[in-house]
């Protein structure tokens, strides 16, 4: 009897021990790697189809998962701002378990800190405070920076970080108040001149620190669609884009992680 107890025992310790050793918990060489993207609703897939409480499966993200055979975590929020974002990675524990254990990262952030401008201006381009533009976009661009800097101290995972797009064209202006305001003052806010030139500053500041950290060229990719004739956006939305805007959006992930 005494013997069959201390079996049972040494049994009990041996298997405590297999499962608290380094490798008990480590990904299989056959696991699926994994995509978490971060973002707004454009990360989310706001206006693909109805929208329940998860994000839309045909989203950029899911999009690159499904090019790539990635799980994809998305995490993207509608209405969420740069600042938001980044308390949410110092502090939540969802989004930093999904950083710690991600493959792939994607950032697209910093559409409603400029809408927010916008709102502040009843959406009329002319009453658009330059100061307080001046003190968004270097909020957006100091949250940015932190936001990649914090998923750094957690993940050495390569991250692609969006620009923002601006795929309106003077023939599309209708009576919907955010086209007037993107298109009037788009091309200088967001161009080479603009907003992306920050953000493209700190894709290259913090891929020098840190090394796969990469940009994403969205307005680029958009502009060549507007360019040809193509429409990237939702009908009567002109904000957030259409199947086609998504599948663009993959392809920019996909091209600044080299998995193409």
């Amino acid at each position: 009897m005494k013997m069959k107890k201390l079996w049972v025992v040494l049994t009990a310790f041996f298997l405590v021990m297999a499962l608290l050793s380094p490798g008990a918990y480590a990904k299989s060489d056959h696991a699926k790697k994994s995509l978490v993207a971060l973002g707004d609703s454009i990360t989310y897939g706001s206006g693909l189809g109805v929208n329940g409480k998860d994000p839309n499966k045909q989203a950029f993200p899911h999009l690159i998962g499904d090019a790539m055979d990635l799980r994809v975590r998305n995490l993207g929020v509608p209405g969420m701002t740069s600042g938001e974002l980044l308390e949410a990675v110092k502090s939540d524990k969802t989004y930093r378990d999904a950083i710690r254990h991600a493959d792939y990262i994607t950032l697209n952030i910093g559409g409603n800190d400029l809408l927010n401008v916008l709102k502040a201006a009843n959406y009329n381009p002319s009453g658009i405070d330059p100061l307080l533009l001046q003190a968004a976009i270097g909020s957006m661009t100091r949250n940015l920076n932190q936001t990649i800097i914090e998923i750094r101290s957690l993940s050495d995972a390569p991250v692609a970080v969006y620009n923002i797009y601006n795929p309106i064209k003077s023939q599309a202006i209708n009576t919907y108040k955010y086209v007037h305001v993107l298109f009037s003052v788009g091309n200088e806010l967001f161009g080479v001149n603009g907003i992306n030139t920050y953000i493209h500053d700190v894709v290259v500041a913090n891929h020098w620190a840190f090394g796969d950290v990469y940009f994403a060229d969205a307005f680029g990719r958009f502009a060549g669609l507007v360019n040809s004739g193509a429409t990237p956006l939702l009908p009567g939305d002109n904000v957030h884009p259409n199947q086609m805007g998504h599948q663009e959006l993959a392809k920019a992930g996909i091209t600044a992680f080299d998995l193409d």
